[in-house]
């Protein structure tokens, strides 16, 4: 229970103090924003789930190379 009170506290509230404290006179527009961000996720919870090792050892290589050498 904790655990999805924090996640679902960060989801939503982390959005609403970074709105807050960096857009004090559009707060609400600027959290709006953040929030409907997050519906571009929702596909993933109708998709099916997989793993291909390919992609996934491409992502790992890219993500550890240091940007100097790209």
């Amino acid at each position: 229970m904790l655990q999805s009170t924090v996640h679902y506290g960060i989801h939503f509230g982390l959005p609403l103090v970074v709105a807050i404290v960096f857009y004090k006179d559009n707060w609400l527009k600027a959290y709006a924003i953040m929030i409907l961000g997050m519906l571009i996720d929702l596909d993933h919870l109708l998709s099916k789930p997989h793993f291909v090792i390919l992609i996934v050892a491409v992502s790992i290589f890219i993500h550890s190379t240091p940007t100097t050498l790209l």
